[in-house]
C-alpha cells in the first residue's frame, strides 16, 4: 500500500514562479520570497500559509537539485510516488533543503527580535563584540537637579583581564577546538514541520571562537575579564527629574574580542525638598498669612529657587488662593525654558485669642452686620480700619 503522495496536478516551477529554463540563483531568490511572504510565524500563524510554505519547500527540494530535477522534467511530480529517483515521496522525509538557502532567510526575517535568532540554530558572529551596558542609581537633592551638578561616583565594571590578555587561558596560549576543529560551528540535522534540515548552529565548547584554552587563566579565571571599582565624573544637566537617565558612551564592561566598551547610565532619583514640590517643569509650595492680611492685604516674603521675593496680597484673598510666579519654575532639559512657581495661600484662623481680642473680634463681627458686604465692601473696609487699626 502507498503513502499518499502529490498528485500529478502540481507544477513546480508554478509553484515557485519561475520558468522551466531558470537557472539556480533565480529559483533560490524566488524560494527566498515566498518563505518571507508565507511563513506562519510572521502571518499570525495561517494555516493555509502553512500548507502553502510546505509546497514550496517541496517544489524548492526538487528543483533545487539537478538529478531531482532532471528526474522531475523527465516524469512530473507522478515519477516520485512511484520512487523514481529514490526521492522517497513527500511528507518532506525525503526533502532535503540545506540550512545556508533556508536558514538565512528565516535568520534576516527575525533579526529585529534579537539580532540573531533563527529556529534552526543561533548563529553567532566570531568577531569583536561590545560589552555590556551598566545602570547606576544616583540620588540628587531637589535643587541638584533644579540646577545641575557635577558629581564623582565608583562603579564595579568588568576589564579586560591584563593576565590573559582576555582570552581566558593561562598566559594567553589557546588552542583549536577539538569539537568544531577550529571552525566555530558544527552541523546538526533537524526535523521539523517544513521538513529535515541540514543547520549550522555556534559550537558550544567554544562559544564560537573556534578556540579552547588548556589551562584557565588563575587571575580572571577564564573569562578573560576581572571586576574593579572606577572612578566616573557624571555630568548632571540642569532640569533632570525623577527616573532620567544619562547615558555615558563606552564607560560600561568591556567588549569581547577587541569589541568596544558598553555605556553606562546613570539613572537619576530625587530626593524630597522641605519647600517645593514639582509638576513637570513647575514647582509648588505653601504660604500661611495672617487673618488680618488676607482681610486687608499686605506683603509676604516668598522664598523662590535663587531668592526670596516679595508677593503683594490682595485685601480678601481667600485661604486657597494660587499665585502664579512666572518664570521661578524649573529649566526644561529639551528646550531650555523655565516653568512657573505656584504659591497657595493658606489663611491662618487665630485661636486661643485673649478676651481683649476677642471683644474686638466681636464688634467687628457686629459692624459687619450693618453692611451688605457684597454691595458695600468698600465701606466695610473703610470702617474696620478706622474701629480696629
Amino acid at each position: 500500500m502507498y503513502r499518499k503522495y502529490v498528485s500529478m496536478s502540481k507544477d513546480y516551477y508554478k509553484i515557485l514562479g519561475v520558468d522551466k529554463g531558470a537557472g539556480k540563483t533565480e529559483i533560490k531568490k524566488a524560494y527566498r520570497t515566498l518563505v518571507k511572504k508565507h511563513h506562519p510565524d510572521l502571518t499570525k500563524g495561517n494555516k493555509d500559509n502553512e500548507e502553502k510554505l510546505k509546497e514550496i519547500n517541496e517544489a524548492y527540494g526538487v528543483l533545487s537539485n539537478e538529478e531531482k530535477r532532471a528526474q522531475y522534467d523527465r516524469f512530473g511530480s507522478e515519477g516520485f510516488k512511484y520512487g523514481a529517483g529514490n526521492a522517497g515521496g513527500f511528507g518532506f522525509e525525503g526533502v532535503n533543503v540545506d540550512y545556508e538557502d533556508v536558514g538565512d532567510v528565516f535568520e534576516n526575517m527575525f533579526s529585529g527580535f534579537g539580532g540573531g535568532f533563527s529556529p534552526f540554530g543561533q548563529r553567532e558572529r566570531r568577531g569583536p563584540s561590545k560589552g555590556e551596558d551598566s545602570l547606576y542609581r544616583i540620588n540628587l537633592t531637589f535643587r541638584e537637579t533644579a540646577f545641575g551638578c557635577k558629581k564623582n561616583i565608583f562603579i564595579d565594571v568588568k576589564e579586560k583581564c591584563s593576565s590573559c590578555n582576555g582570552t581566558g587561558a593561562k598566559d594567553g596560549v589557546m588552542q583549536k577546538c577539538s569539537a568544531c576543529h577550529g571552525a566555530g560551528k558544527i552541523k546538526e540535522e533537524r526535523r521539523t514541520i517544513f521538513g529535515s534540515f541540514s543547520s549550522i548552529a555556534t559550537c558550544h565548547e567554544c562559544g564560537g571562537t573556534g578556540k579552547t584554552s588548556k589551562e584557565k587563566c588563575s587571575s580572571c579565571r577564564g573569562t578573560g575579564f576581572i571586576l574593579r571599582k572606577k572612578e566616573v565624573e557624571v555630568n548632571i544637566p540642569e532640569g533632570v527629574d525623577e527616573g532620567y537617565k544619562i547615558r555615558l558612551s563606552g564607560k560600561g564592561n568591556a567588549g569581547k574580542n577587541g569589541g568596544p566598551s558598553g555605556d553606562l547610565y546613570i539613572l537619576i532619583s530625587v530626593e524630597e525638598d522641605k519647600i517645593f514640590s514639582r509638576r513637570e517643569n513647575n514647582i509648588y509650595h505653601d504660604i500661611h498669612i495672617p487673618f488680618t492680611a488676607a482681610v486687608l492685604g499686605g506683603k509676604a516674603k516668598i522664598p523662590t529657587l535663587e531668592e526670596n521675593v516679595e508677593l503683594k496680597i490682595h485685601p480678601g484673598t481667600q485661604s486657597g488662593t494660587v499665585f502664579r510666579l512666572r518664570g521661578k519654575g524649573i529649566k526644561d532639559i529639551e528646550t531650555g525654558r523655565k516653568g512657573d512657581q505656584m504659591v497657595k495661600v493658606i489663611v491662618d484662623v487665630p485661636t486661643g485669642l485673649t478676651d481683649e481680642q476677642k471683644k474686638h473680634i466681636k464688634a467687628l463681627s457686629e459692624l459687619e452686620n450693618q453692611y451688605d458686604h457684597v454691595e458695600h465692601n468698600e465701606t466695610f473696609f473703610e470702617k474696620m480700619k478706622e474701629k480696629f487699626f
